[in-house]
């Protein structure tokens, strides 16, 4: 018997309508701290993000920055002032919502999801840093929650990964599983060049 998906699946055409919003994801100085140790996937990823958050701004759909709070010192040990500001790419304008989270997934101790319910969004479109991490569980929990969920692929980066073998996995691969895991769990993945056809 077939198994129903947890998540009603949209077309891109659906973006940027008021009961979408796009979340962002760790687009934050301390990802560039962390990229000094790590490779990242995705080199065009601040391209992509701009022009997908120019695109959307365009809109009528909602935009929230979720902003991730660590003790630094697993980076650089550099002030947190300066590690958790934004990437130009990704800079809030007035009136977007930031959330700050301390967990993988942005739903756990934000608000999100009562903020989201009270300004009537059903679905969301996500990008970030961390594809198999904070994106992946922030899209996972979101479609047990009943939201729909599109992820857009290349407005996403992951970084090597070594395991406790030594093994290092290449960022390419650990986006690309993250991507997969997220598919698998009802999300819809998506291109910048999509959403930005709706421009």
């Amino acid at each position: 018997m077939p198994v129903a998906s947890r998540t009603v699946f949209h077309r891109p055409a659906d973006a940027r309508d008021s009961g979408t919003a796009l979340l962002l994801i760790d687009f934050q100085h301390r990802a560039d701290a962390f990229v000094r140790s790590r490779r990242r996937s995705n080199p065009d990823l601040e391209a992509q993000v701009a022009a997908l958050l120019s695109c959307w701004r365009s809109g009528d759909g909602l935009v929230v920055h979720l902003h991730r709070f660590s003790p630094p010192s697993i980076y650089t040990g550099r002030p947190s002032s300066h590690l958790e500001q934004p990437l130009a790419c990704a800079d809030p304008l007035p009136g977007e919502r930031v959330l700050s989270r301390h967990a993988e997934s942005g739903f756990v101790g934000t608000g999100l999801e009562t903020w989201l319910h009270r300004h009537g969004v059903s679905r969301l479109v996500i990008a970030g840093m961390g594809t198999a991490r904070s994106v992946g569980a922030t899209a996972c929990h979101a479609t047990s929650l009943s939201f729909s969920v599109m992820a857009v692929g290349d407005a996403c980066a992951d970084f090597d990964l070594i395991d406790r073998r030594g093994h290092i996995w290449q960022a390419e691969t650990v986006h690309d599983m993250g991507v997969a895991l997220m598919v698998t769990e009802g999300v819809d993945e998506v291109s910048v060049s999509e959403v930005l056809r709706r421009c």
